[in-house]
């Protein structure tokens, strides 16, 4: 699954439950955030991916959840092998994806 660039600036919550088909997920830059730097955050926002079993890698954009504070939260994809969260190396200022939020890892790993 592939979200383009600058894409859903105000949604608050994100959340991803169940998608056993789900084998990547790319996420633009600059995408599921209204303010682009850490001087504003959403305090109820959350990110959460579980219960997808053949998920294999993650990438986020740089800058996408930056005014996110909630939970970051993964859980339950025994089939995760990366998570890459871009920085915005061509771009004036660094990236601010979820500057402010706590990040969660359960269940990933069934060994």
């Amino acid at each position: 699954m592939k979200i383009g660039s600058d894409s859903f600036g105000f949604v608050e919550t994100f959340n991803m439950d169940g998608l056993n088909s789900l084998k990547t997920l790319k996420i633009g830059p600059k995408s599921f955030t209204h303010y682009k730097n850490y001087d504003h955050y959403y305090p109820g926002s959350s990110f959460h991916i579980k219960n997808c079993a053949l998920l294999e890698s993650i990438e986020i954009g740089g800058n996408s959840f930056s005014d996110y504070s909630g939970e970051f939260e993964l859980a339950n994809l025994p089939s995760l092998q990366s998570i890459i969260i871009k920085d915005m190396m061509n771009d004036d200022w660094m990236s601010y994806s979820f500057y402010d939020s706590a990040f969660v890892i359960r269940g990933i790993i069934d060994r």
